[in-house]
């Protein structure tokens, strides 16, 4: 049986993708069956407690068939791991999603904006994904960066890391709002015209929301 803990480091699962693939819902797991060209065997894929397992059963013998994950050669034996291989790729394409942040302020300030601004996260460097943006609808500019990086670059000696929200701010406010410990000067960005917020619940939501409105507006 393979697990896909490294395949799945950044990404969850999106049941209702699951569902559409064609992964049938039984009580507590979904679980995907297909038969296999070559006969007797066929795939089964479970999502279950959080967890996507697989393997290959021989079903005459209702058994599973190991020899697929060793299987490096041979016409016949080879077929049967391309195709099981296949599925695998198109299952966790299709059916998960990325999942970089895990503060649930972070998430809280994600789903805020897409629900308002209908903006879809991007992921501008293929190589950093704890970096994303949202654009303006209009003027395809940023108005919100999100990252992930040593809290030391803020504050402190602490090299911890932490997410962190990038908004455009009125430079002539700039110098009221920031007081290095709720709003910091911008950090990667032009200090003059951009803030740095820490999502770890030191700034109320409702502020950081009033901040993200400002920024969209800035940048029309």
């Amino acid at each position: 049986m393979r697990t896909f803990e490294k395949e799945l480091e950044n990404k969850i699962i999106d049941t209702s993708k699951l569902l559409d693939y064609g992964f049938s819902f039984n009580k507590d797991f979904y679980l995907f069956k297909r038969k296999l060209s070559i006969s007797p065997f066929e795939m089964e894929v479970r999502y279950q407690d959080g967890k996507l397992t697989s393997l290959v059963k021989d079903s005459e013998l209702n058994e599973e068939y190991i020899l697929v994950d060793l299987i490096n050669e041979g016409n016949y034996l080879l077929k049967i791991k391309q195709e099981y291989e296949y599925f695998l790729k198109d299952i966790l394409d299709k059916c998960s999603v990325l999942d970089i942040y895990k503060n649930e302020q972070t998430k809280k300030v994600i789903e805020y904006i897409e629900s308002k601004y209908k903006s879809q996260q991007e992921f501008p460097w293929k190589d950093e994904l704890s970096y994303s943006v949202f654009r303006n609808s209009k003027s395809k500019k940023w108005f919100a960066l999100f990252m992930i990086i040593p809290r030391n670059k803020l504050e402190g000696k602490d090299k911890s890391l932490i997410e962190v929200i990038n908004l455009k701010h009125d430079r002539d406010d700039i110098p009221n709002i920031v007081n290095s410990k709720m709003i910091f000067n911008a950090y990667h960005m032009n200090k003059k015209t951009w803030i740095t917020i820490p999502l770890d619940m030191r700034l109320d939501l409702e502020e950081i929301y009033k901040l993200v409105d400002q920024s969209y507006l800035l940048n029309e």
